[in-house]
């Protein structure tokens, strides 16, 4: 994992997720907390339950925002598409199960890349470029 954050969430050692997106997550929080968006829409809807949704790096924002809101919306509902492979802890990405729903399409690379297969891929590379004798620097 990249630069993570720890995370208390009830319930779950290990809590830790992308820090980038932690602190995304946490500004959007700051902000529906600070226009009391989520009071003003129930009380128009009061039948309706809390979806959030995400699309790539935004779908990791979306992951983290569900799980900070979840005590206070337990019936809540998260899709996130494409979101990041690198994002939660093994620990954390079990939590979500129950109201997360994440979904990859095709052969997007994004979701697929974790920290492991990531240095691999590094590493790869740097072993081919250094196997060529072709000039490294553009002309």
């Amino acid at each position: 994992m990249a630069d993570y954050e720890v995370m208390s969430v009830e319930g779950v050692n290990d809590a830790k997720a992308h820090r980038g997106m932690v602190l995304a997550a946490y500004y959007v929080l700051k902000l529906i907390s600070q226009h009391n968006l989520l009071e003003k829409a129930f009380e128009k809807a009061e039948d309706y339950d809390l979806v959030i949704v995400g699309h790539s790096l935004g779908a990791g924002v979306a992951s983290i925002l569900a799980i900070l809101l979840r005590p206070q919306y337990p019936k809540l509902k998260c899709f996130a598409f494409s979101p990041p492979g690198w994002l939660l802890s093994t620990a954390l990405s079990h939590y979500t199960r129950e109201f997360v729903c994440s979904v990859v399409l095709g052969r997007d690379v994004v979701p697929r890349l974790g920290l492991i297969s990531f240095h691999k891929l590094k590493y790869k590379m740097i072993a081919l470029i250094s196997q060529t004798n072709q000039p490294k620097v553009g002309s």
